[in-house]
């Protein structure tokens, strides 16, 4: 099945020392619900935020966007255990 468009629902601001560390954290944080965190507690109000936008929990296929102090910006796919890097951005729209 072809793949549809991206669509950017979320943004937030976590501190890793790699893109793809950086990609664990947010996945950490959108798995967490308020009552039961997953993550650092210091992204409490970032889950609270996550789900109130009523936002799910990541799921396969699902893109990562990570972008570092210098504006460098990397894609990451979720697959069934892992998340891939992807070669480029895919293009995305903002959602609502």
């Amino acid at each position: 099945m072809a793949p549809g468009p991206l669509v950017r629902v979320f943004e937030l601001a976590v501190v890793a020392r790699t893109p793809q560390a950086a990609c664990e954290v947010a996945h950490a944080v959108t798995n967490s619900e308020p009552n039961r965190l997953v993550c650092d507690p210091g992204y409490a109000e970032q889950v609270a935020a996550y789900r109130a936008a009523g936002l799910r929990s990541p799921a396969i296929g699902d893109v990562l966007v990570a972008r570092d102090e210098a504006g460098t910006q990397t894609a990451w796919v979720y697959r069934p255990s892992t998340l891939a890097r992807l070669q480029t951005i895919p293009p995305y729209r903002t959602g609502c």
